[in-house]
């Protein structure tokens, strides 16, 4: 639900400024890694660019995609990530995602629970029933 405000408020607004800070508080009290902050900010690329081109109706356009990744990359600056999509990738971001094995346990869990939220997102705006 907090990724899913986060991408209806926009991260420059108050509401996605405070869903930020909420998201902060929240990773404060765990030891993560900077690269496991950027696996899973990564994921929020390539997951729904993967996902769309196995089960949408049509291929992003590249400007779409770059899109997400301007998006994400921008909510890492935001959260004061020393490593985001930006920075470890540029544009080989996919690569990133691809070539790093064995998060961290706590990103698994994390990676897990993001996945719930991304398929009810995408449930609720393509407003179907289950996946």
């Amino acid at each position: 639900m907090i990724v899913a405000e986060l991408v209806r408020l926009g991260p420059d607004t108050p509401g996605g400024r405070a869903v930020i800070q909420r998201l902060n508080r929240i990773h404060s009290t765990y030891a993560i890694r900077q690269e496991d902050y950027a696996y899973v900010l990564s994921g929020f690329v390539a997951e729904p660019i993967r996902w769309i081109e196995n089960y949408g109706w049509r291929v992003l356009h590249p400007f779409e995609e770059e899109a997400l990744f301007l998006f994400w990359d921008h909510v890492g600056s935001l959260m004061q990530l020393e490593q985001h999509p930006a920075v470890c990738t540029g544009p080989d971001w996919p690569a990133f995602t691809v070539a790093t094995t064995e998060p961290a346990p706590v990103i698994l869990i994390t990676r897990a629970a993001k996945g719930f939220e991304i398929t009810q997102l995408f449930q609720s705006i393509l407003q179907i029933d289950h996946l």
